[in-house]
Formats: structure tokens, sequence, C-alpha cells
């Protein structure tokens, strides 16, 4: 029996769909946080209740307080804060504040907000880059949010690589694994036209470090290249436990039921072979940002 291909997916559709669950997950996080709140306010205000009750029973206000601490499982400064907040602000002053310190933003010398700007239009490096360069030549420390924030300040572009139309809506988060070689990520990068030459590059990065174990230049763009550039990685730097990639020819079969020989190469290493969703490059964003980089700083100027 002949296999059946796999059916092509829409772009429009597929983004969409990703779109609607990512908001119903950021939707479910609102809801879940306010619920939380509520629930903390509604606590408090029991807790004043009672400790007004104990009051208007006769109590003292030692006495007051101390009951409605033993009853809440609280302690007796906390009741006593919490009826001076609900005195004096009403249920509003009940809220739990904001955690973390309230501290001023440091002033950053204007030269040193030049110099950041001039290095993001001219070279394109990210806010970590800039920050530790700063840092290193001891010109001014700063720390990457710091740069990031004069970026918006300056409105300098932060994502060049996707359109905000698609990007709206989705839910970005960060992707790490907690050790090296448990995942590498691969991809290959091209058509680059060099005088009469096609050529091709391909990268093998892993995800924990962000060691790039290896960049290949190759006329083609084949699953043999990537099988024969993998299995010389596992020589160098051993098997990993998971490799991944986008959909591409070289990695990915287009029928179904059918094993594509980039599986059949992984297979005899015991490595399992990740596949990226379709139309979402932001999930083998590591080696993606790596090329994109290369690009920017190599290749367009070469």
């Amino acid at each position: 029996m002949a296999s059946k291909r796999k059916p092509k997916n829409s772009r429009r559709q597929t983004v969409a769909r990703r779109r609607h669950a990512d908001l119903q997950k950021r939707r479910q996080k609102r809801f879940e946080k306010r619920r939380h709140l509520i629930a903390e306010v509604k606590r408090r205000r029991r807790i004043v209740r009672h400790y007004q009750a104990q009051r208007r029973a006769g109590l003292s206000e030692a006495e007051a307080a101390t009951g409605t601490a033993t009853w809440f499982d609280s302690s007796v400064a906390t009741v006593r804060r919490y009826a001076k907040a609900y005195a004096e602000g009403g249920l509003p002053a009940l809220q739990p504040a904001t955690a973390g310190p309230i501290t001023r933003a440091p002033q950053i010398p204007l030269a040193c907000q030049m110099l950041v700007v001039t290095i993001r239009t001219l070279l394109g490096w990210c806010g970590q880059r800039i920050a530790a360069e700063l840092e290193r030549r001891g010109v001014c420390k700063l720390s990457h949010t710091s740069v990031y924030n004069l970026f918006r300040r300056y409105q300098l572009k932060v994502r060049t690589y996707h359109p905000k139309a698609v990007r709206n809506g989705i839910d970005y988060g960060r992707f790490e694994r907690h050790r090296p070689n448990d995942l590498w990520h691969v991809d290959f990068k091209g058509p680059l036209q060099v005088g009469p030459y096609t050529l091709y590059l391909f990268v093998i990065q892993d995800d924990f470090s962000r060691y790039v174990l290896d960049v290949h230049v190759d006329r083609d763009c084949t699953a043999d290249t990537a099988i024969a550039r993998i299995q010389r990685a596992f020589q160098l730097y051993g098997a990993p436990r998971q490799v991944m990639s986008d959909n591409g020819r070289a990695f990915a079969a287009v029928w179904e039921e059918v094993d594509h020989r980039f599986d059949q190469a992984l297979r005899p290493y015991g490595v399992e072979h990740l596949l990226i969703p379709p139309y979402y490059p932001e999930a083998n964003g590591k080696v993606e940002a790596f090329i994109k980089t290369l690009s920017h700083e190599a290749l367009e100027v070469y």
C-alpha cells in the first residue's frame, strides 16, 4: 500500500490557532492572579471584622488583637496593620503591596546612552552583549535591562525578524534545558551566493550553553550533509539526548508513516529527534538567533 502524503497546514490557520491558545493561556494566568488577589483581600477583611467585633464586645485592644491573631493563625502586628489600613483607606487599602523593593532607576550619563544607541544602530548587538562589553572595557556598568530600556526610550527596534501582525497575541516564553548535551539545535542557512557558487551553512548549537558545536559550509542542504556533520559532532562531543530541527526536507519526511533518513541515522546513538511546530521558527530560536547574528556581523559585511 502506497504511503499517504502528509496534509499541508495553512500558515494563517496555524498562526491563528497558536495565537488563540496563547491568548487563552494569558487570560487564564490573569484570571488566577486576580482570583488569588480577591481571596487574599477577603481573608484580610475577615480578620479586620473579627478584630472589630472583639472590640465592640468590650475587649481591650491587646486582647482583641491577640485573640484575632490566634484565631486566624497570624501575628498580632499583622492584625493591627490590617485594622489600621482598613480604617484609613477602606477595602482598597487591604490589597497586597507589590513584591520587591521600591528603588529609583539609576541615572545613566548621556554619553553612555548615546554610545549604547550607536552600538545598537551600527552593529545590532543585543542588550546583554552591549552591557557586557561596556563593563569589560570599563566604560560604564549597566544591566541588560537598562540597555533594553534605552532601546525603548530611543525607539530602537528590538525584534527585526518577526512581523508584528503575527507576533501579536503570542505568548513567547524562555525555553532552556538545565544541563549541557541534553538538547542540540540544528539548522541550515542559505542559499548564499558567493561569486558563481551557491553555498549553505549547517549549524549545530547546544541549548544549555549556547556553544556552537559546528558551522559547516557546503554546496547543498541535503540530509546527507546533515547526517555527516552531526555524526562527526557525536564523535567529538558525545551524543545528546535529543536533537531539534525544523520541518525541512533534510530533516522531515513528507509522507505519513515513513521514517526519514535523518531519524534512521540518529537511532543507533539513542538520540530522539524533535520537530518544531510548523510556521513557528521561534521553537528553534537559539540557532536561529546565532544565524541572524552571524549574517548581520559577517555574511552581510562580506
